[in-house]
């Protein structure tokens, strides 16, 4: 995530989509606090780092995956994405799949047909064409999107970077598909969600030169 003062250097653009959900079907306990969440992350990368936001409010399923879509034949390989979910989540034990729930998710759904499971999501988001994607899941059970700490290639020596502008550079050279979740697959989360004040934080007071290094949110969260 970087900052105006770097943008002008860069042919790509910078992109946030937070999903949340504060109304569920009979049965789903009401989440408020997504929305003031989501709006308190909006504001701070619209405003600080110059990323163009959207809200989307208690979307239903297949609206999550029309707006996906949407991004998906938009952005270009130099742009950058976060897509942010705050809802329910759904572990199904015997499947060994977790889900989403949005807001047309039914409370009993025997094989999830109402509910958006992580390889639906997870296939979906690798069609996108943008160098950077981050996804962040702030929902129970969110653990259960994949295993994330697998091998990875060398990454670039941002120490040796002279200036703000040649850190920015050298990140960008490489293709990056980065998740975060909320709790492993078996953790509830919290109403009032801690994952999403310490995401904010980080925005706020990590990193150096407005740059947010993955590592640097992962410090936080």
């Amino acid at each position: 995530l970087s900052p105006f003062a770097v943008q002008a250097q860069r042919s790509g653009s910078d992109f946030a989509v937070f999903f949340y959900a504060t109304d569920f079907q009979p049965g789903w306990a009401a989440l408020p606090e997504t929305a003031k969440e989501a709006a308190d992350l909006k504001t701070e990368l619209e405003t600080n780092f110059g990323f163009t936001c959207e809200a989307v409010a208690n979307p239903s399923k297949a609206q999550i995956l029309a707006k996906i879509k949407y991004y998906n034949d938009r952005l270009s390989e130099n742009d950058q994405v976060l897509f942010f979910f705050s809802m329910h989540g759904h572990y199904e034990e015997s499947a060994e799949r977790g889900f989403l729930i949005a807001a047309d998710g039914a409370l009993k759904d025997d094989y999830g047909d109402t509910w958006l499971s992580y390889d639906d999501l997870s296939g979906y988001l690798a069609r996108c064409k943008a160098k950077h994607v981050l996804l962040a899941l702030d929902a129970c059970h969110s653990g259960a999107f994949g295993i994330r700490n697998k091998a990875r290639p060398d990454v670039p020596s941002y120490s040796q970077a002279e200036d703000c502008n040649q850190r920015v550079a050298k990140t960008f050279q490489f293709s990056g598909r980065q998740f975060c979740t909320s709790g492993n697959k078996s953790s509830k989360t919290p109403a009032k969600s801690l994952f999403a004040s310490r995401f904010l934080e980080a925005l706020r007071k990590g990193g150096q030169d407005g740059i947010i290094r993955f590592d640097d949110l992962e410090y936080y969260l």
